[in-house]
């Protein structure tokens, strides 16, 4: 038989899930390893992290900054990771700077602490 069960809740939307439980996310929502498709600089073969965060930006409002850890032995360049990227995502989103860190903080989940991204680098276009 099958495994899927559907039926309506009170709000009259249909529901599905598995005789064994809800089902599993779709690969474009699950969290946590899904990276390079939330930041496409992850999927750079020479980046181990990667965190885009908004900065404010004295002449555009805001502005995409790319932080990145590159793997062990791995020497890269800003103009290499900006051509990449250039080629994968609109022209409006490449970063306007990409900083190469020693390691992003990450939270007991696992995903990167933007807060403190922005903390740290949120005037870096002002100042």
């Amino acid at each position: 038989g099958s495994r899927l069960l559907s039926r309506h809740d009170r709000h009259r939307r249909r529901r599905a899930r598995s005789r064994r439980g809800p089902l599993p996310a779709p690969p474009n929502r699950q969290c946590g390893h899904g990276q390079p498709a939330r930041d496409p600089g992850a999927a750079h073969p020479g980046v181990a992290m990667a965190a885009v965060i908004g900065v404010k930006h004295p002449k555009w409002d805001e502005r995409p900054l790319l932080l990145i850890v590159p793997k062990p032995e791995k020497t890269l360049e800003k103009q290499e990771i900006i051509d990449f990227l250039a080629q994968r995502v609109a022209k409006w989103w490449v970063p306007d700077e990409v900083i190469f860190v020693q390691s992003l903080p990450v939270g007991g989940t696992g995903k990167v602490q933007k807060s403190d991204l922005r903390l740290k680098y949120g005037s870096i276009f002002t100042e």
